[in-house]
């Protein structure tokens, strides 16, 4: 839950924490989070090799969200993650799977890669760069669209934002006014410990990087940078793919009504 802890304690919190761990050598800087469930594995591969050529010391941490899954399923994986077994008995949801993964992120920097999904080297390191610059709590980007082969297939909607600060709660009111996130979620850098600061992901089935976005973004300025990070794979089994995407469920319209009643800004609610 959201403690009021500022973005400047934010800040002095990873401050102090890359003070005290800067002795460590191979401290990572970025930390890399994937739930992983029944997914094809050459597409993790693919996430694998993606997250290998980041220009920064990077932790990948694989938390699987299948009891029919077990870490020696995922062997010869490039990056060297990091691979959680699921101690439930069925499958919970990504958002807890994150959050299963959150625990043991030891970065200031956290990232989001779906198992069936790739990131841009180029861009992530300019993101981090800029996010070190603006001294910002979240930084967003452009995301592609790929086809299942990985070729190009989209270059994705126009920007919704000018390059630079985003303020708080600017988010929710153009995923309300629109009903539709203004930026792809998975492009999203957080600072770990703001991410920590408000419990991480929802435990919901889906929507649940919507509904942890809406409350990061509701009390943290961030940033926009228009550069491509991520590349999100279009395929038969992708969620975007799935008949019901074009119609929000109740639980999503739900969650969004919840989330805009207890948000700390007016034009949220008003929106």
């Amino acid at each position: 839950m959201y403690d009021a802890t500022t973005d400047a304690e934010i800040r002095a919190l990873d401050n102090h924490t890359r003070a005290s761990r800067h002795h460590q050598a191979g401290a990572p800087e970025l930390s890399v989070i994937t739930a992983y469930g029944r997914n094809e594995p050459h597409y993790l591969h693919a996430a694998g090799c993606s997250i290998a050529e980041l220009p920064m010391r990077t932790q990948w941490i694989i938390a699987i969200d299948d009891p029919a899954i077990t870490p020696d399923y995922l062997t010869d994986l490039p990056a060297n993650p990091l691979v959680l077994p699921t101690p439930h008995q069925r499958p919970t949801g990504p958002g807890a799977a994150r959050n299963r993964a959150l625990a043991h992120a030891r970065a200031p920097w956290t990232l989001i890669c779906d198992s069936d999904d790739t990131l841009n080297p180029a861009g992530i390191g300019e993101l981090l760069a800029t996010a070190t610059t603006a001294q910002c709590t979240w930084i967003a980007a452009r995301a592609h669209d790929i086809n299942p082969d990985g070729s190009h297939l989209w270059d994705g909607p126009p920007d919704t934002y000018p390059p630079g600060p985003i303020p708080a709660g600017q988010y929710l009111v153009d995923l309300i006014t629109h009903d539709a996130v203004p930026f792809v979620n998975n492009t999203v850098a957080m600072r770990t410990s703001a991410l920590r600061c408000i419990g991480g992901w929802p435990e919901f089935l889906r929507s649940e990087d919507t509904a942890m976005l809406a409350v990061l973004t509701s009390n943290f300025d961030g940033y926009w940078l228009p550069v491509v990070t991520y590349n999100y794979r279009q395929h038969p089994h992708s969620i975007t793919a799935q008949p019901d995407w074009a119609t929000r469920d109740r639980e999503y319209r739900d969650m969004v009504q919840l989330i805009t009643a207890t948000s700390p800004h007016p034009a949220a609610r008003a929106a």
